[in-house]
């Protein structure tokens, strides 16, 4: 599939903070949606309305920062962002979503042990939480493999959710996969978690 040629901005080393993040209740129906095979994936109602609110509320008291000025090569990007180093919480998110995931593939650069693809077994601590206001932006980019710093694990999906969308009157923020003319824009849906593939994974 096409990537852009641009990389996301060089997230600041996550803070370590005493936040304790709101907690989530434990899903018992889930399905995956697979937009793109091996690309993309979307699970809709991972968060409830009452969650979404309960975490927009409490990244509104975070101390947000502004993106600081692009470098070169870098994708044009104005929001407010900040990460938080969080095992708990990267566990948490994992737990609930991991029984409902499909199993993943292996990269191309990676040796196979199975025939057959692999069960995920963990999200990168590393939590990343963006709010976006009128007239923000991201430009196109694409995410390349992190590795956690703990484990050694490099990432092969990004994992995103949307705590606000449509049902909320937002209007645009899509993130948009492929080129202009062809490109796959899952809906921007309250509670929705949308899985897609990170570049240079090892």
């Amino acid at each position: 599939m096409p990537k852009a040629s641009k990389k996301a901005l060089k997230p600041n080393p996550p803070v370590a903070r005493n936040e304790v993040f709101p907690p989530l209740a434990t899903k018992r129906v889930l399905t995956c949606h697979h937009v793109e095979p091996d690309q993309i994936i979307t699970i809709q109602d991972v968060i409830t309305a009452e969650e979404c609110k309960t975490f927009v509320n409490f990244i509104d008291n975070l101390p947000l920062e502004l993106t600081p000025p692009k470098k070169r090569g870098e994708a044009d990007r104005v929001n407010h962002r900040l990460s938080i180093l969080s095992t708990e919480f990267a566990q948490n998110l994992f737990v609930m979503l991991a029984p409902h995931l499909p199993e993943f593939p292996f990269p191309a650069s990676a040796k196979r042990t199975t025939p057959s693809g692999r069960k995920p077994h963990s999200f990168n601590p590393n939590i990343r939480l963006y709010k976006y206001t009128p007239n923000q932006h991201f430009g196109p980019h694409y995410d390349e493999s992190v590795r956690d710093m703990q484990t050694g694990a490099h990432s092969e999906w990004t994992v995103l959710v949307y705590l606000t969308g449509e049902e909320d009157g937002v209007l645009g923020g899509e993130a948009s996969h492929g080129k202009t003319r062809d490109a796959i824009k899952p809906p921007l849906k309250r509670g929705t978690a949308l899985l897609h593939r990170s570049v240079h994974s090892v």
